[in-house]
């Protein structure tokens, strides 16, 4: 049996980023801004630029000049501690790869995520999470700080740019 594409096993933003890319690219040569780790369960939250920007976005964030696409991934962890991370992430780019790990009943993801400088193992449920759609314009900036286009409604009113990775709510929650 193979293993599924990682917009196949997302539960949550499936359809917004189907609907922003003809083919939603691998997660293959990504930048990886930041790893949090939830307080209020065990998940692993990557925040991660991917490869290109979507071919089919909003009139609103190529208006504003918008070249770069950034998503929260949510792995919620297995059953296993098994989480390894060596190195530090802080905007390097990186491949991250998984394949299926469960025996018959679980289902489970063996997920790498290597770069120069960065790696980092880990057990996963197949269930991905994707949060916080947004792009920006990378000449806007540090991409920290550059002004977003945020693809839910509920995060368009709330934020202007990113909020500090004290606010809680943002990196914890869908």
């Amino acid at each position: 049996m193979t293993t599924p594409s990682w917009d196949e096993l997302l539960l949550h933003n499936r359809d917004t980023l189907a609907g922003l890319y003809t083919e939603v690219p691998p997660l293959e040569d990504v930048v990886l801004r930041s790893v949090h780790f939830n307080v209020y369960g065990p998940t692993l939250v990557c925040r991660l630029e991917l490869p290109r920007f979507p071919d089919l976005a909003p009139d609103d964030w190529r208006a504003a000049g918008c070249d770069r696409f950034e998503l929260q991934l949510h792995f919620v962890l297995g059953p296993q501690e098994d989480l390894r991370m060596q190195g530090m992430p802080s905007g390097r780019t990186v491949t991250v790869r998984h394949e299926r790990s469960g025996g018959l009943g679980q289902r489970l993801l063996r997920v790498s995520i290597d770069g120069e400088g960065c790696a980092i193992r880990f057990s996963c449920y197949e269930e991905l999470q994707a949060a916080h759609l947004n792009a920006y314009n990378s000449s806007d900036g540090d991409a920290s700080s550059a002004p977003r286009r945020f693809a839910g409604r509920v995060d368009q009113r709330l934020y202007e740019t990113l909020p500090p990775p004290t606010r809680m709510p943002f990196y914890d929650s869908l």
